[in-house]
């Protein structure tokens, strides 16, 4: 007998019928169109189910264990990669990636000199752990070209330079600017006699301020 008729016999706590669907809509709306099978077992459907939806390419496989739901056109957001235990913490009882996994992560999207500040960032809050994020790129196949060579130089370069705090891209790009020259870097947003200023160069009494 098919499986979705309300006759059939069901386990404690499995749904029946057109609610697997309803709910599969609604795990996928909340996760940019996407579901694992882990979830959909956990919110009781029957490995069955899954499986029939697959066939109908209702679920649509993206990797294993991981599924688009009615069709595979997904936002950017809704590609997912399978990611090992090490590089998963909990903040405030949210499952998130690790700061290692994060970085690694934007690596392959950001460009340099916003993945320095990411960096510069991550480093004034004391969360980069050099190596944790050499096992991080261990850890991940097939990810050991560009993207952990652009990571591996923004690391370099905040070893060199230390924390940058800036607040604008013209800021961002008046450090590039003074490291393409081989200029000592300032402190950047510094107070000096109570007023803030872009550029703080105090040992030699120099201040500047850009203007956009």
């Amino acid at each position: 007998m098919p499986e979705d008729r309300e006759s059939d016999p069901l386990p404690p706590g499995q749904t029946r019928g057109p609610h697997r669907d309803e709910l599969i809509a609604a795990l996928a709306r909340d996760q940019h169109g996407v579901v694992t099978r882990r979830q959909l077992l956990d919110a009781g459907i029957p490995s069955t189910t899954i499986e029939d939806r697959v066939s109908r390419g209702q679920l649509i496989p993206l990797h294993r264990g991981v599924y688009a739901v009615g069709h595979a056109h997904l936002r950017p957001n809704g590609y997912r990669r399978a990611l090992d235990a090490c590089d998963v913490t909990t903040v405030e009882g949210i499952p998130v990636t690790t700061v290692s996994r994060t970085l690694l992560d934007l690596a392959e999207v950001l460009a340099h000199q916003a993945l320095t500040k990411v960096c510069s960032e991550a480093e004034r809050q004391r969360t980069v752990d050099v190596k944790r994020i050499e096992e991080a790129i261990g850890r991940v196949r097939g990810r050991r070209g560009p993207a952990t060579a652009k990571l591996r130089a923004a690391l370099e370069e905040l070893g060199l330079h230390g924390t940058t705090l800036t607040r604008s891209p013209l800021e961002d790009q008046f450090l590039s600017l003074l490291d393409a020259y081989d200029l000592p870097r300032p402190a950047t947003n510094a107070y000096v006699v109570g007023y803030e200023f872009d550029a703080v160069w105090r040992l030699h009494h120099v201040a500047v301020e850009l203007d956009g």
